[in-house]
């Protein structure tokens, strides 16, 4: 059984294979169904992620285009929101890394159930889920460059390094050098002078 931040995930979904089912009554939104499967024959397990929680990538012809994070369970939602709203037509393909596990046990429709979302399970110490997940939502960000995300996560009380160049490393490592002659020969100068 998968343990950890993701226990399941899928990779470079396509939009024009998703399935959709109406939304069971007047002027209600059809549903978008993402089932995924895995396994063969009689170990092979099928799954509908539509309420997954987790992280997802949008993708375009270029690569990644869009960075998100599902804190509810409503990735279909969200990935369905996605498709007709600002981002229409600018993605063909995404990934998603879920919170949540993939239960044995099948429904009554022979799907697999998602477990609970990690979200709700007990933190680490010192660190909250929240505060994890939203450090990787960023990290993603960060990671591919995006700047279609309106909200720019930012990794929250930590500090950004920034790499030097050559240039600078050298000039920095000739002057701590510098320092520490002058620290060393200042040293030496006083503990002669008490020694007389």
């Amino acid at each position: 059984m998968p343990k950890g931040l993701i226990p399941s995930y899928g990779l470079f979904w396509r939009t024009d294979e998703l399935m959709w089912s109406n939304g069971g009554g007047t002027g209600r939104r059809r549903t978008l169904r993402l089932l995924g499967s895995t396994g063969k024959g009689s170990t092979k397990q099928v799954a509908d992620f539509q309420k997954q929680s987790g992280l997802y990538i949008l993708y375009n012809r270029y690569g990644a285009y869009y960075v998100g994070v599902v804190w509810a369970d409503r990735l279909g939602n969200r990935l369905r929101d996605h498709l007709e709203d600002g981002h229409r037509g600018k993605w063909d393909r995404f990934s998603w890394f879920g919170f949540r596990r993939v239960l044995r046990k099948p429904d009554r429709g022979g799907l697999a159930s998602l477990g609970p979302s990690i979200r709700h399970a007990p933190s680490m110490p010192g660190v909250s889920s929240d505060a994890a997940i939203g450090d990787i939502e960023a990290l993603l960000i960060h990671a591919f460059g995006l700047r279609s995300n309106k909200k720019q996560s930012a990794f929250r009380g930590k500090q950004e390094w920034q790499q030097m160049s050559k240039d600078d490393a050298d000039e920095f490592i000739r002057n701590w050098k510098t320092r520490l002659q002058r620290a060393r020969i200042r040293a030496e100068g006083s503990s002669q002078g008490r020694s007389r």
